[in-house]
């Protein structure tokens, strides 16, 4: 026989449709009879088979066991062919691949121990022998293994095979032989046992170096799943554990992982997840440094997978940071900044490593996703100065990731640590060599792709203009700051060659006092800036700094900070400036100088003019909308209060211009009216919220989603919930533009409904994701795994009813939602929803979710159903046509 007779005996021999217990072992006779006419009688086949037959130790007569070897012998008549050189055609081969996945439904799945993965509830054989499945499965795992040898038939079995061949030998060689077996069997049968688990284990090994290390690594962590008995996930995690020890051995694992995935956003963070937990269990091993340095030399690789390696190593980072800090300080932050250490001491540094290390940085203490929080930004603190170094240099670049990376994180810190402003910006802007803090060289020069430090006299008053020009706060801290300057000069000016950096310092602080938002910020927070301009203007007024005719640098100091106050008193309310109204009055007294008189009566002016107003208003001069607006909102009466938040709201909706100028002050005004326990006042706060994300949602959405993933609030779990409401609402009102703000909406919601304590929060969450995802028209891009792996997990894993409840009825809206586009948009992740599903509705105790589970149950069943049958339509237009 050839090639093509064997095959179309194959095609005639599988049994693709399983008849009743009654007829099965007809159907096995038959097709074994087949066999038997065409190639030869039974015990010829079975000797031939003799290398792994031998270790069948039941009853060779039983039909299903006959069936298997026919089956194992045509395709070894295959494999022989195939090697004298005859060729498979395509149809052929599918025919050989579902022939295959037969052989491992009969001789594998069927015969697993109850919890083992892929376990197939059929029998086919009724038997008391309890040894008969066991033998099936030693047998076909030994035929496979034999089969896998030959190099054509190998492209046919891996695809099928690889699996399955794996939790059989996992069985075989680990799972524990119970007592009473013990007992029970002979000393022979007991030999046998144990030499098949030593054989077992053995094949293991060799299938590891024989196959594809990809493959294998693939194959063996789709074993693990949580549901397996201890001793099972123990043997695969104790194979894994070896790998990753082996040279290269993270690496080869988080190929195998990642295969797909192209970039940091595609990660499976699921698989990451499962490798991090694998890492951790060796922790109090001899072998976890080892692994943890090889986590670390991803960083170096340079291929496609650099993006996917700098995830790993920001996963694992910041997991190990939470429960081995000083380890993820000594060896993965060591590791990651070494470079900007070199760059510290004045070494050059490849460009490419730099642009590496700030992305790791960024992802490491900016990136706050739902699956690990952030670092402390503490710990970079001695890297400030390179960091700000390398933001310099980026200006006016084509280098704007690593720009705004570096910016990002310097804004982050300077936001976070207002107490540090003193030390750093000495380091940034004066070289100061205090804590670490200092460079060895002032600035950084990019020549062919290296970082190369350099001296420069040049100033950084302006770059560092330009780092906070977007963050008022931020600004108004600088222009504090520079005023210390002008007045410490014995301290920031002593050298002659630092006069230009003075020149400059005045250029800057006049930008930032013509600066508008810079001029509200400090009216707005009068109790640190204008003290501090009493103490500046007192102190030269008792060192006579006044009355100096001539312009040296004192008067100039002097005369600088007057001048500073004039702008701060043209516009607005500055009442507040009162307070300097004495020594005012007194500099006008005492100068000689006609210039610092005039301008120091303008102030003096401005101040009354701006009293004068306010007695006017309290007279009865007519007052705008917003000012009568807030006059509602400040009212003792509750009622009143709530008709204020109204009017203002309908002033924001209508884009009233001083609503417009005052936007920041508006969203203070409904931030705290959410925290108001009165229903009344805080559903017009949330909808007055909702409608300032509409008129300017990039500042609103991102204050709102920061404010709702802060976890540490003082004022509870009420203030979260309201917020998600909030957010809710936002997304209503943005419709159209909605999916613009998708990444930001739905991270925040899955990070409350997966890291927060409270479990009302969690399901308040969850609820909210269910909602944004309606309002996204279930359109979720990327998104989508992220939603499923967090529902999906709230489902498995929530003990609290509420949780569940509302996973549940976020998959049903979600099935519901996509209809016949759920195919391939969840393409890999239906079964695990159906099971998920399936496991809640068969045990879970609430009657509520229960029956949620059914619906969303029956949601699945009709959209398979509408997708592997469409409806036909029938086409009702007539075409008529008309013979002249």
């Amino acid at each position: 026989m050839n090639l093509k007779d064997f095959v179309n005996l194959y095609e005639q021999v599988v049994i693709t449709h399983f008849p009743d217990e009654l007829k099965i072992t007809e159907t096995f006779n038959e097709r074994i009879q087949l066999v038997l006419d065409a190639v030869d009688n039974f015990d010829n086949i079975s000797s031939s088979l003799n290398s792994f037959t031998k270790h069948y130790i039941s009853d060779p007569n039983i039909p299903e066991w006959r069936y298997l070897v026919c089956n194992f012998y045509l395709l070894k008549c295959v494999g022989e062919c195939l090697e004298k050189g005859e060729l498979l055609s395509v149809q052929e081969t599918r025919i050989l691949k579902t022939h295959v996945g037969r052989i491992i439904k009969f001789g594998i799945y069927t015969k697993l121990m109850p919890k083992m993965p892929f376990l197939i509830y059929d029998s086919f054989t009724k038997t008391d022998d309890i040894f008969f499945p066991y033998s099936v499965l030693n047998c076909t795992l030994h035929a496979l293994c034999e089969f896998l040898k030959n190099p054509h038939l190998r492209a046919i079995l891996l695809p099928e095979s690889m699996r399955a061949i794996l939790v059989g030998l996992y069985q075989i060689g680990y799972c524990p032989l119970k007592k009473d077996l013990c007992n029970s069997c002979s000393e022979t049968t007991l030999y046998k046992l144990k030499l098949d688990r030593s054989i077992a284990v053995a094949l293991i090994y060799k299938l590891r170096l024989s196959i594809h290390s990809r493959i294998y690594i693939r194959e063996t962590m789709v074993l693990l799943r949580d549901e397996e008995v201890p001793w099972f996930k123990k043997a695969v995690c104790k194979t894994l554990t070896d790998i990753l020890v082996s040279k290269k051995g993270v690496e080869k694992v988080i190929c195998a992982m990642t295969e797909a995935a192209e970039n940091y956003d595609s990660i499976n963070w699921y698989a990451l997840d499962v490798l991090f937990k694998i890492i951790l269990n060796c922790r109090k091993g001899p072998h976890f440094l080892k692994i943890c340095n090889q986590v670390v030399r991803l960083l170096d690789i340079d291929d496609e997978k650099n993006l996917v390696f700098l995830g790993l190593f920001v996963f694992c980072a910041k997991k190990i940071w939470a429960v081995e800090t000083e380890i993820c300080e000594e060896v993965f932050l060591k590791a990651a900044f070494s470079s900007f250490t070199q760059l510290s001491g004045g070494a050059t540094i490849q460009w490419a490593v730099v642009r590496k290390r700030i992305a790791v940085a960024h992802a490491l203490f900016i990136k706050d996703t739902a699956y690990c929080n952030r670092l402390p930004l503490e710990t970079l603190k001695p890297f400030l100065l390179v960091i700000f170094r390398i933001y310099v240099l980026t200006l006016e670049t084509d280098f704007r990731l690593e720009n705004s990376e570096s910016k990002d994180i310097l804004v982050k810190y300077l936001s976070l640590h207002g107490d540090d402003d003193t030390e750093i910006l000495d380091a940034f802007l004066f070289e100061f060599k205090e804590n670490g803090l200092i460079l060895k060289c002032n600035t950084l020069n990019l020549l062919n792709d290296e970082i190369v430090p350099s001296k420069c006299e040049t100033s950084n008053f302006e770059n560092m203009l330009t780092l906070l020009d977007k963050n008022v706060p931020l600004s108004a801290r600088y222009f504090k700051y520079l005023l210390g300057c002008i007045i410490q000069k014995d301290k920031y000016f002593v050298k002659e060659e630092l006069n230009l950096n003075r020149l400059t310092l005045f250029s800057v602080l006049s930008l930032l006092a013509d600066n508008k938002n810079v001029q509200c910020e400090i009216v707005n927070n009068p109790k640190e800036i204008i003290p501090f301009f009493k103490d500046v203007i007192k102190g030269l007024i008792e060192n006579q700094v006044h009355k100096i005719d001539d312009y040296d640098e004192s008067f100039q100091t002097l005369f600088t900070v007057i001048m500073i106050l004039s702008t701060l008193t043209e516009k607005g309310k500055y009442y507040e400036f009162n307070v300097l109204h004495e020594e005012l009055e007194l500099i006008v007294a005492q100068t000689g100088n006609k210039e610092l008189s005039a301008l120091t009566s303008k102030i003096i002016h401005n101040i009354g003019k701006e009293a004068i107003g306010n007695n006017a208003t309290n007279q009865g001069v007519t007052k705008s909308e917003l000012d009568l607006a807030l006059d509602d909102i400040y009212h003792h009466l509750l009622p009143v209060r709530g008709h204020g938040l109204i009017a203002l709201r309908k002033l924001v909706e209508k884009k009233d211009p001083e609503v417009m100028d005052k936007k920041q002050f508006v969203l203070t005004i409904f931030q705290e009216n959410i925290r108001n326990e009165d229903s009344f006042i805080y559903l017009n706060a949330v909808e007055g919220l909702a409608s300032l994300a509409y008129v300017f949602p990039d500042t609103v959405i991102n204050i709102v989603c920061e404010e709702y993933s802060e976890f540490n609030r003082e004022d509870g779990i009420e203030v979260r919930i309201k917020l998600g409401e909030v957010l809710v609402r936002i997304a209503k009102n943005l419709g159209e533009m909605a999916p613009k703000y998708k990444v930001v909406l739905i991270e925040s919601c899955i990070k409350i409904s997966t890291l927060d304590d409270d479990h009302l929060a969690r399901s308040s969450a969850l609820s909210n994701l269910g909602e944004i995802c309606k309002v996204l028209g279930y359109k979720l891009g990327n998104m989508l795994t992220d939603v499923l792996f967090c529902v999906n997990g709230a489902i498995v894993n929530n003990e609290e009813v509420e949780c569940r409840r509302a996973a549940v009825v976020v998959v049903r809206e979600l099935l519901a939602g996509l209809g016949q586009e759920m195919i391939p948009f969840l393409k890999d992740e239906i079964l695990r929803i159906y099971r998920s599903l399936k496991l809640v509705y068969q045990y879970d105790k609430d009657d509520v979710t229960k029956l949620q589970a059914q619906v969303a149950l029956e949601e699945l069943n009709e959209n398979m159903e509408n997708f592997a049958f469409p409806q036909q339509q029938l086409n009702m237009n007539k075409k008529i046509i008309v013979l002249n």
